[in-house]
């Protein structure tokens, strides 16, 4: 199981002549209109060349993540033992359940929008991590309120605590990923997210040598969240300028009715994924837990390596929502083929 891992929202109608070339090729990369602007990156002779270089390089990510994650899983398990791995596994279904009120959705449309209308990108992020900061209040809330009723455990509770603050930092990652995609600058996100799982590893391997219980442990998962997450905030106001913090209620109830539909269908995939693993733990089978947590790390990789691909292809989808049909018509073959490609070797013969 891992550590916790995918129109209208601009506050008026997305303009229909759009520019449908990649925003990295704009004269609009600036920071926020401050004069200084990074050199865009060669642009890609098509759409699919573009979303296939993307591809590679978070394909890349995950594999370098999910390498140096595996075995990590296995050290913690065999270090904490059945009994301490099923309450770390049991903290992390429950926040898992709950993680989606931080994220809302707001991970997919964010590149919708930004590949649709980069020039208004600061206003836009600005309200996003407002309602962001809202939803994680929301969710630290809720797991006050709940925690309680599910486990007397201190420890448990510690982890739950802990675990949270690790999705809170996780969900506004992924919007700043985001903006790395939309850019066609994913090698930012395999840089970012693979120092992330290099400080991980160095400091799981530290504590499990000094002999560290689970929350401990669970405190190096947050420290190398918290150290990605500000990589990303640095490197996305480069790319960005520093986001416009003005509310704008307009702007921030539609992307609360843009999101919500793909909020509630990520809290039921996570009532799919872990809600077994709660009712486990709840009826106080926590060495079942653990081995479960254990052998479940292996198909969320896989599920992360899907989301991927799909992140990679999602911007230039909607870049070309309204642009020429037989560009639209490739790259939706493109990546129709590389979704079955990536199936055929999960197939029973």
């Amino acid at each position: 199981m891992s550590a916790i891992s995918e129109g209208t929202a601009l506050g008026q109608p997305l303009a229909e002549t759009a520019s449908l070339a990649a925003p990295a090729t704009r004269a609009a990369m600036t920071h926020g209109g401050r004069g200084a602007s990074l050199s865009p990156p060669a642009a890609a002779t098509t759409p699919v060349a573009a979303a296939l270089r993307s591809v590679g390089w978070l394909v890349a990510a995950q594999m370098v993540s999910s390498g140096l994650q595996f075995p990590l899983s296995i050290l913690i398990a065999r270090h904490l033992g059945a009994e301490d791995y099923g309450r770390w596994g049991f903290a992390l279904a429950f926040v898992s359940l709950l993680a989606v009120l931080a994220d809302f959705g707001f991970s997919v449309i964010v590149m919708r929008d930004l590949a649709q209308n980069w020039e208004r990108r600061r206003l836009y992020l600005g309200n996003l991590l407002l309602v962001k900061g809202v939803l994680g209040a929301l969710l630290f809330a809720l797991v006050a309120l709940l925690q309680p009723l599910l486990s007397h455990d201190p420890t448990v509770r510690a982890l739950i605590y802990v675990m949270a603050g690790q999705a809170l930092l996780f969900s506004f990652a992924q919007v700043l990923y985001g903006v790395f995609r939309v850019a066609d600058r994913s090698y930012l996100e395999t840089a970012v997210r693979g120092g992330q799982s290099l400080a991980l590893f160095g400091g799981v391997l530290l504590l499990v040598r000094a002999g560290a219980g689970p929350v401990p442990l669970a405190a190096v998962f947050v420290a190398s969240a918290a150290l990605g997450c500000l990589a990303a905030v640095g490197l996305s106001t480069r790319l960005v300028g520093v986001p416009s913090w003005r509310p704008d209620p307009v702007l921030c109830r539609r992307l609360l009715s843009d999101a919500w539909p793909i909020g509630v269908g990520m809290a039921l995939t996570s009532v799919y994924y872990y809600l077994d693993t709660v009712l486990l733990g709840l009826f106080g089978h926590r060495q079942a837990v653990g081995w479960y947590a254990a052998a479940y790390v292996f198909i969320t990789a896989t599920a992360l390596l899907i989301a991927a691909v799909r992140g990679a292809f999602l911007p230039h989808q909607a870049r070309l929502a309204a642009g020429p049909a037989g560009e639209r018509s490739a790259l939706l073959q493109a990546y129709g083929r590389l979704s079955a490609a990536m199936a055929l070797p999960w197939t029973p013969q």
